[in-house]
């Protein structure tokens, strides 16, 4: 599958962006493609460079077109974190984290769209970071503000949102009892 990708890139690479219509955001998302492919290899920093393409590519997007370029940046910068936390990279994790959640966050904020789900699942992931950094205060109020995002999430879609609720309870109450 990596050599798939890789393939694809360089044809994509060397096509002309003919109606400018988004080549860029394309080979963006071929990036985190590859990048997942490496990381399910566990070749962590071929996939940090990958997702960092995909956040190199995305960037000027999300200057041009807050709207569509916005969303890219953020998913580029999530999958970013989560390698390299896998790294052992926590502080530049935490880092690309909380960027990718201001900009979820941004984006809910001016009306671009329902990013509910995104913002719950950074808050998540933040929280863990946030607690495997040592910042125990921090990770408790993330978890705490996911669980509120979630309740409503579940509300209104139960079966796709409980398990993570119920999730998040359990951690919630664990770290109480810790």
């Amino acid at each position: 599958a990596e050599q798939t990708v890789r393939r694809a890139i360089d044809i994509q690479t060397l096509l002309p962006d003919a109606d400018g219509t988004g080549h860029d955001a394309e080979l963006a998302e071929s990036h985190l493609v590859l990048s997942a492919c490496h990381n399910g290899l566990q070749q962590h920093e071929d996939a940090v460079e990958s997702a960092l393409q995909a956040v190199i590519l995305y960037t000027p997007l999300a200057r041009e077109n807050p709207d569509t370029g916005l969303p890219g940046l953020a998913r580029s910068l999530r999958q970013v974190a989560s390698m390299q936390y896998a790294l052992e990279r926590n502080d530049e994790a935490l880092k690309s984290l909380e960027e990718s959640f201001s900009i979820y966050t941004l984006l809910e904020e001016r009306g671009a769209g329902d990013y509910r789900p995104e913002i719950g699942a950074c808050l998540e992931t933040l929280s863990l970071f946030q607690n495997g950094v040592g910042r125990y205060e921090d990770s408790v109020r993330s978890i705490v503000d996911a669980v509120a995002r979630y309740r409503v999430l579940t509300e209104e879609n139960p079966q796709a949102f409980r398990p993570v609720l119920t999730d998040l309870l359990l951690r919630l109450g664990l770290r109480h009892i810790t």
